[in-house]
């Protein structure tokens, strides 16, 4: 079962994962946008798209899904 949070995190990018990261250590939208340097919107955007790959529906739902797949909170927000 060691195998699956390798499987599923390959079909998801190096941003997306420090996204995901981001959400666990609960920051918020407007502190991910002045980490990654882009507007809130984009920020939105990049979450939506994020939503639809992992099939969840929120930041909450992201960071329990991004918890039970293997990724927490390391330290891998630089920007991309």
């Amino acid at each position: 079962m060691a195998a699956e949070p390798l499987r599923l995190n390959c079909r998801l990018t190096p941003q997306q994962i420090s996204l995901l990261r981001l959400l666990v250590s609960g920051k918020s939208r407007k502190e991910i946008s002045a980490i990654f340097e882009i507007t809130k919107s984009a920020v939105k955007q990049r979450c939506d798209v994020l939503f639809q790959i992992i099939n969840v529906k929120n930041d909450i739902q992201a960071a329990v899904w991004a918890v039970r797949h293997g990724i927490g909170q390391q330290q891998d927000t630089e920007k991309k």
